[in-house]
């Protein structure tokens, strides 16, 4: 407690020198001061390219279905408990990363992305949770959830109920 009270005591004894021994029209703490008010020659930095907002135009309470024709399926995925699907489940292709790529540790380049086809509820949004390196993503329906693990060259989608 004494350290933070000497630590705010010195610094307003210093910002009360400072303010004392500045010239009063530079000490002014008004509205902000423009560049060009300054007199610098600083660079203005160049304006940010726009950014292309992708439009899902199907509806509000669905999760947007890839409906790409080139959508290649990842070869190498195991199904275990298909006997937990959802009944009346309608198949959705969803991206997961590549298992066969490795992890990049300084997190650098994003990994690249295969397609998988998952079955899911018909009805209501998912509550998605993907784990902190994205190897594991779950689709939770509330009673049905589906778990996607990427990892070691091959892609296991377990069902629960």
């Amino acid at each position: 407690m004494n350290r933070i009270c000497a630590s705010f005591t010195l610094g307003l004894a210093l910002m009360a020198t400072a303010a004392i021994g500045a010239d009063a029209r530079s000490v002014f703490l008004g509205g902000p001061t423009l560049l060009s008010q300054q007199g610098t020659d600083l660079p203005m930095p160049a304006p940010l390219s726009p950014v292309p907002e992708i439009q899902y135009s199907g509806p509000v309470g669905q999760l947007p279905v890839v409906t790409t024709a080139d959508a290649t399926l990842f070869p190498c995925v195991k199904v275990r408990s298909p006997r937990n699907i959802a009944p009346c489940a309608v198949p959705i292709i969803v991206q997961v990363p590549d298992p066969c790529t490795p992890r990049d540790r300084c997190g650098c380049a994003p990994r690249p992305c295969v397609n998988v086809e998952i079955c899911v509820p018909a009805c209501g949004c998912p509550k998605v949770c993907v784990t902190r390196h994205g190897n594991k993503t779950r689709y939770d329906y509330g009673k049905y959830a589906v778990n996607i693990i990427s990892v070691n060259g091959k892609i296991v989608v377990d069902y629960d109920d």
